[in-house]
C-alpha cells in the first residue's frame, strides 16, 4: 500500500531579501534524471504549493528561514575542500518562494543550477534567466506558461494502473487524481521525456511498476529514471 502523503499545501511566499524557508542541504549524488550520477549540492526548500497523496518527500517536518550567504556557509561547512558545480533547489516546491537572489548568488560563483519543479508557478525574479535547467514533473494538467516554454526536461512518475496506452504517460501522478500536463500541448520541439517508477510499499506492485516504465521507454524512446539514490542508499 501507499503511505498517504499529510503534509498541507502551503501558498506562496516571497521574502524580498531573498531568504528561504530551507527544509535541509545535504551533499549526495543526483540519483534522477539527466544529472544521474553527478555529486551535487541539494538545498530542500519547505513547503508545497499542491498535496500529492503519494508523495514519499518530507518536506515540511524542519525548517529554517536562511539567505543565500548562510545556505553557502552550510554548503562550505559539507565541502570545505571542494564544492561541486552542480546545485539542485529542489523541495517541496521551489517556485514556492523567492529563489531569484540565490540562483544569482550561485551563477555569479560558475555554478550549475538545475531546479525541480510541479510546473504550476513561476517567480518573477526568474524572467531574465534563460542559463537554467528546469526539471519538470507535472501533477496537474496545465503548467504555468513560462515553464512550458522553459522546461529542459519533463519527468513522470509512472504506475503500471495508470499507463494511458496512447503515449505511455501517466492518466494521473503519484495520487493525483488529474491527467498531468503533456509538453506537446504547447511545444514544436519536444524535450527528454524521463519516466520512473512511483515507489510502493509492494514489491510485487513495484516491479510491474518498473516493467510498465521499461515498456513506455522502449515504445516511445522515453528516458528511464531509476532513483539511483534510493539503490545506492543516500538522501
Amino acid at each position: 500500500m501507499l503511505q498517504l502523503n499529510m503534509q498541507p499545501p502551503e501558498k506562496p511566499v516571497m521574502q524580498e531579501d531573498g531568504s528561504l524557508e530551507v527544509h535541509s542541504v545535504f551533499l549526495t549524488v543526483q540519483g534522477e534524471g539527466p544529472f544521474t550520477g553527478c555529486a551535487s549540492i541539494f538545498i530542500r526548500l519547505a513547503g508545497c504549493n499542491l498535496e500529492c497523496a503519494s508523495c514519499d518527500t518530507d518536506y515540511t517536518s524542519r525548517r529554517e528561514l536562511l539567505t543565500p550567504r548562510q545556505i553557502m556557509a552550510h554548503v562550505k561547512l559539507l565541502c570545505p575542500e571542494r564544492i561541486p558545480v552542480l546545485f539542485v533547489l529542489t523541495g517541496g516546491e521551489p517556485f514556492r518562494q523567492n529563489i531569484g537572489p540565490l540562483i544569482e548568488f550561485l551563477l555569479m560563483r560558475s555554478l550549475q543550477v538545475q531546479i525541480e519543479t510541479n510546473g504550476t508557478l513561476w517567480p518573477k525574479s526568474l524572467d531574465y534567466h534563460d542559463d537554467l535547467f528546469i526539471v519538470c514533473s507535472p501533477k496537474t494538467p496545465n503548467i504555468h506558461p513560462n515553464i512550458a516554454r522553459n522546461a529542459t526536461v519533463f519527468k513522470y512518475v509512472l504506475d503500471a494502473e495508470h499507463v494511458d496506452p496512447n503515449d505511455g504517460l501517466p492518466t494521473e501522478s503519484v495520487g493525483s487524481r488529474y491527467r498531468p500536463y503533456r509538453p506537446w500541448a504547447s511545444r514544436v520541439v519536444i524535450p527528454e521525456i524521463y519516466v520512473q517508477t512511483l515507489a510502493e510499499q509492494d514489491r510485487l506492485k513495484n516491479k510491474r511498476n518498473l516493467e510498465a516504465c521499461i515498456e513506455a521507454c522502449l515504445k516511445y524512446d522515453y528516458r528511464l529514471s531509476c532513483q539511483l539514490h534510493k539503490i545506492i542508499g543516500v538522501e
